[in-house]
C-alpha cells in the first residue's frame, strides 16, 4: 500500500473569506447533484458494487474542501468568517435533505445485486450501512411521508445548528478584585484579562477559567455567581429549540415506524434496543450509588466541620472536595501542574504512543488557520503516512470545548487501490495559555483529556479502512469513545506520569512525596465523577423516549431530585447549554457504555505492561486501524482473546 500525503494545497481553505465560502458550498452541492445523476443513469444490468455503491459513497467526496467550509465556524479568527460558514452548513444541511430524498437514487440502490459479485466482508458492510441509511430516510414510505420526512430534516438541521452557535456564542463573566481571587494560582490570574473600566479580572465561562475557579476559589460568592452564570449557557432560547428538536425527531421516529428516537438511533448498534441501555444504567448506578451516597456523606462531614459549610451545593461541592483532598492527602494540584508543561507532555505522549504503534511525529510546514496551531506528520519507515494537527488554546469565539475531527478521513484513493489517501485528524481546545513568565501547564485531568482526544486521533491516523465511512472513529457510536477513554488510562499509571513529568523551571520529575499522594487518591471521590455521566445518560434516554415532550427544565428538576446527592442549581438551564443534544442526541449514554470496554481492553496492558509493544501492536492492528470495517466486539475478541465484561471497570472506581 502505497500511502499519499497532503500538501499545502489541500489546506487551501484557510484562506478563504465569505465569498469564497459561499461559493464552494454551491459548488459542492452542485457537484454532489451532478455525481447522483451519473449513478441513476447507469442501466439495471451494468450495476456493480463500483458504479453503485461505492459511488454513492464517493459522491459527496469532491474535494475536502466541504471540510473547511463546516470547520471554519469552529476556529477561524473573523466573525465574519464564523457566520459565514454557520450560514453555508445551514444552507448546504436544507439543500441535502431535499437532494437526498430521491426515489431515482433509492431505485439504483435497489438495482443492485450484491449477489452476484464477490464481496469482501467491509464491501458487504458498506452495502448494509447504505442499505440502513435509506431505511431511515425513509424511502419505502408514501409521498406524503417523504415529503413530511424531509421538511423535518431540513427544519431539524438549521435547528441543531442554531442550537450550537447559542452555545459556542454564548459570553458572560464575572468580575473580581484581586483579593477576590484569593485561592487561585499566579500563573492562572496572569492569564486573565482585566476589565477596562473597573480594572477588575474578568473570569469568563470558557473551561479553562471556569474549571479552577471553581475548584480553587476561596471566594463563595463568587464561586455562586459564576455557576449561577455558566447553568444559563445557551440561553431560554436554547430550550424552546431543544423542545422542538425533541418533538421533531418522535415525529421522525414514528414514521419510520419506531416508538421513540431512541430505538431508531440505536438499533444497528452494539446495544440494539433502548430497553438494554436503560437496563445498564441503571444497574450500574445501582452498584455505584452506595459508594457515592459514602463519599458525600464523608465530604458533607468534612466541609461542615472543617470548612463551615452548611451544606454541599452545586458551586461549593468541587471546592470543598478539593479543600478534602488536600486535606486527607495534603496534595496540591496547583504545585503538581509545575510538572507537567504542555510541551513536554506532548513530547512524551508522541514518544510514548509512537513506540507502542510503530510510528513516529515529525512536525511539518504546513500553513493553517492560525499561529498558535501545530502540526505533524506521522513518520512510518522514514515516510509520512497521516498528519495530526492540535488547536489547543482558547480565542473569542472559536470552539469552546474539547474534541477530535476525524476531518479527512484515510481511505483508498479509488476503488481497490494500491494508493491509500493519508489521514489527518485535528484536536480542538482550550487548554490555559502560557505566559511570558509560565508556559502552558496542565493539571493531571487536563493531562488526561489531552490523552483521550489523542485516542480519538491515533484511531484516525492509524486507520488502513478501505472506506471513508469506516476510517478511524467511523464506527457504531457505543464503541467510538472506546478507545480514547482507553487512552486515559495510561495518565493513571503513576510510572507513566513520573516519567512524562518535567518541572517547568527545572526539569526535576515529579517528587516522590507528590506520586505517593497520587497513588493513595486513586479512588478518591471516583464513583462519584462517573455517577455523574450515567445520570446524564438516563436524562438524554428520557429525553429520547418517554419525555421527548415533557417540560425540559421540570425533566432536569426531577433527575436531579431523584440522583443527585448535592442541592442543585435553581437557576439553571440545563439542558439548554448541553452541546451533546445535537451531535450525541440518544447517545449520550455511549461514553459509559464504551468506558467499561476500555477499561476492559486496557486489563491487557496492566497485564502484559504499560509499554507492551506486543500489546501495542495487537492495539493497532485488531482494533485502530480496523475503524468500522469490522464487528467491534469481534474487534475486542480478536484483542483480549475472550468476550469483553465490566469487571475491571467496577474495579477502577472501588465499588468491586
Amino acid at each position: 500500500m502505497k500511502i499519499i500525503p497532503k500538501i499545502q494545497k489541500d489546506f487551501e481553505w484557510v484562506a478563504w473569506g465569505p465569498k469564497e465560502i459561499d461559493v464552494e458550498v454551491k459548488k459542492y452541492v452542485e457537484t454532489l447533484k451532478e455525481n447522483y445523476k451519473k449513478i441513476k443513469e447507469i442501466p439495471k444490468k451494468e450495476r456493480t458494487f463500483e458504479n453503485t455503491i461505492y459511488a454513492m459513497e464517493k459522491a459527496g467526496d469532491v474535494g475536502y474542501e466541504n471540510n473547511g467550509i463546516s470547520f471554519l465556524k469552529y476556529v477561524s479568527t473573523s466573525k465574519k468568517i464564523r457566520e459565514a460558514s454557520h450560514q453555508a452548513v445551514i444552507w448546504a444541511s436544507s439543500q441535502l435533505a431535499e437532494i437526498n430524498n430521491d426515489l431515482d437514487l433509492y431505485r439504483a440502490f435497489k438495482e443492485y445485486n450484491p449477489r452476484k459479485e464477490n464481496l469482501t466482508d467491509e464491501e458487504k458492510r458498506l452495502y448494509k450501512n447504505t442499505k440502513i441509511w435509506f431505511e431511515n430516510k425513509g424511502f419505502h414510505l408514501s409521498e406524503e411521508e417523504r415529503k413530511e420526512m424531509v421538511k423535518i430534516s431540513q427544519r431539524t438541521s438549521k435547528l441543531e445548528s442554531e442550537f450550537s452557535k447559542n452555545i459556542d456564542s454564548y459570553e458572560d463573566h464575572i468580575l473580581c478584585t484581586k483579593e477576590e481571587l484569593s485561592g487561585l494560582p499566579d500563573n492562572y490570574i496572569s492569564n486573565l484579562k482585566k476589565d477596562k473600566k473597573t480594572k477588575k479580572y474578568i473570569v469568563s465561562l470558557d473551561y479553562p477559567e471556569l474549571v479552577p475557579f471553581m475548584t480553587f476559589s476561596e471566594s463563595e460568592k463568587k464561586r455562586k455567581e459564576l455557576a449561577v452564570k455558566n447553568g444559563k449557557k445557551g440561553g431560554k432560547k436554547n430550550l424552546k429549540i431543544l423542545q422542538e428538536l425533541l418533538i421533531l425527531r418522535k415525529k421522525k421516529a414514528e414514521i419510520l415506524g419506531y416508538k421513540s428516537y431512541s430505538e431508531m438511533v440505536v438499533k444497528h448498534r452494539v446495544s440494539k434496543n433502548p430497553e438494554n441501555i436503560k437496563n445498564f444504567l441503571e444497574e450500574t448506578l445501582k452498584d455505584l450509588k452506595p459508594r457515592v451516597k459514602k463519599d458525600t456523606i464523608a465530604l458533607q462531614k468534612f466541609a461542615k466541620k472543617e470548612l463551615g459549610l452548611k451544606e454541599l451545593t452545586f458551586f461549593n461541592t468541587a471546592y470543598a472536595s478539593n479543600k478534602m483532598k488536600k486535606s486527607l492527602f495534603d496534595y496540591d494540584p496547583n504545585i503538581t501542574k509545575e510538572y507537567f508543561p504542555l510541551d513536554k507532555v506532548m513530547e512524551y505522549m508522541f514518544q510514548l504512543f509512537g513506540g507502542l504503534f510503530g510510528v513516529s511525529f515529525k512536525k511539518n510546514n504546513l500553513q493553517l488557520w492560525h499561529k498558535d496551531v501545530l502540526s505533524y506528520d506521522v513518520i512510518e519507515k522514514g515516510k509520512p503516512v497521516a498528519h495530526v494537527i492540535f488547536d489547543l488554546f482558547p480565542r473569542p469565539g472559536k470552539f469552546s470545548h474539547m474534541a477530535c475531527w476525524n476531518f479527512m478521513a484515510g481511505e483508498d484513493e479509488k476503488f481497490r487501490s494500491k494508493n491509500y489517501k493519508a489521514p489527518v485528524s485535528v484536536i480542538v481546545g482550550n487548554f490555559p495559555r502560557g505566559t511570558k513568565k509560565n508556559p502552558s501547564l496542565l493539571s493531571v485531568g487536563e493531562v488526561r483529556t489531552l490523552f483521550h482526544e489523542f485516542g480519538h486521533m491515533s484511531h484516525d491516523f492509524l486507520t488502513r479502512a478501505h472506506y471513508a465511512a469506516f476510517a478511524g472513529t467511523g464506527t457504531d457510536e457505543d464503541f467510538v469513545e472506546t478507545p480514547s477513554q482507553m487512552f486515559e488510562n495510561w495518565t493513571k499509571d503513576i510510572d507513566i506520569l513520573v516519567d512524562m513529568s518535567s518541572h517547568y523551571k527545572t526539569g526535576e520529575k515529579l517528587p516522590v512525596d507528590i506520586q505517593e499522594k497520587i497513588k493513595s487518591m486513586k479512588t478518591f471521590m471516583k464513583a462519584g465523577e462517573h455517577y455523574g455521566t450515567f445520570v446524564y445518560g438516563v436524562e438524554d434516554l428520557l429525553m429520547h423516549t418517554t419525555h421527548y415532550n415533557k417540560d425540559l427544565r421540570k425533566l432536569s428538576e426531577m433527575i436531579d431530585k431523584k440522583y443527585s446527592m448535592v442541592k442543585p442549581n435553581k437557576q439553571s438551564l440545563h439542558p439548554a447549554g448541553w452541546g451533546h443534544m445535537t451531535g450525541y442526541a440518544a447517545s449520550y449514554y455511549t461514553y459509559v457504555w464504551s468506558l467499561v470496554y476500555a477499561y476492559d481492553l486496557f486489563s491487557r496492558f496492566k497485564k502484559e505492561g504499560v509499554r507492551s509493544k506486543k500489546a501495542g501492536k495487537d492495539l493497532r492492528d485488531k482494533i485502530l486501524s480496523k475503524g468500522g470495517s469490522e464487528d467491534e466486539i469481534g474487534q475486542m475478541k480478536a484483542f483480549l482473546g475472550r468476550k469483553p465484561n465490566n469487571k475491571a471497570f467496577l474495579e477502577a472506581l472501588g465499588v468491586k
